[in-house]
């Protein structure tokens, strides 16, 4: 475990650790051997380009502004983004991301044994390439997965080599699925593409659709602004 804080970092290990159902010493263990090699797609894994965004540390530090919330924190980080790159408010079809990673848009659709418990990056000494491996097959779910690592990259200490995506209640986590969640499907645009105050289940699928994300991201990002009761989730 102190290995795996002086190779990877404090925060990074604290964040396996609380997201990992096994023992935290035998994802480590993999994630060093993965390591040590080009990630493969057979493994879940790819190289990425991550691309740059000014002073994206000064809207994500963990020094700025510690009333503000996780939410509003990746939210604002996301809209920074977007302007930055140019992508406008509309969706983000699998080849405009893929570019803008640097990767195949093959690798968002592709069908990948999983090399770890969990989704995870790990960054290159003095470089923006990541190392990223995936662990689930569905398109939007591949797409999420990679947002989260985007907004984690931009977000975090650049100390930390391991960026983790796990599902655990913490800041940082709350943070990626935020930045995800508004990278993707903004809200001010969801609501634009919403045609009706009837949010029913058919109305959700088709703007999902629309986003290429999965309703239930729909549905939080909905619940989380408070257009939704939050029972709406049990049915998706």
């Amino acid at each position: 475990m102190v290995d795996g804080i002086q190779t990877f970092g404090q925060s990074g290990v604290e964040e396996l650790a609380a997201g990992t159902r096994q023992g935290v010493s035998e994802e480590l263990l993999k994630i060093t051997e993965l390591r040590k090699s080009k990630p493969k797609q057979s493994s879940g894994g790819a190289r990425i380009t991550m691309p740059t965004l000014a002073q994206a540390r000064t809207c994500g530090s963990r020094n700025h502004n510690l009333l503000q919330s996780p939410w509003k924190i990746a939210a604002d980080l996301a809209r920074n983004a977007r302007s930055a790159w140019d992508l406008g408010d509309g969706p983000i079809d699998n080849k405009h991301l893929a570019d803008l990673l640097g990767i195949s848009d093959r690798y968002l659709t592709a069908k990948t044994t999983a090399a770890a418990q969990i989704p995870f990056g790990l960054r290159h000494e003095d470089s923006s390439n990541v190392d990223v491996y995936l662990n689930k097959s569905y398109p939007t779910t591949r797409r999420f997965a990679v947002s989260r690592l985007l907004g984690d990259h931009l977000h975090s200490d650049r100390e930390e080599a391991l960026l983790p995506s796990t599902e655990a209640k913490t800041t940082r986590q709350k943070i990626q699925r935020a930045f995800a969640q508004e990278f993707l499907c903004p809200y001010d645009a969801l609501m634009e593409k919403l045609s009706t105050s009837d949010l029913g289940e058919e109305e959700i699928e088709s703007v999902a659709a629309y986003f290429d994300v999965s309703p239930r991201l729909v549905a939080t990002t909905l619940v989380n602004h408070g257009q939704l009761d939050r029972s709406a989730l049990l049915a998706i």
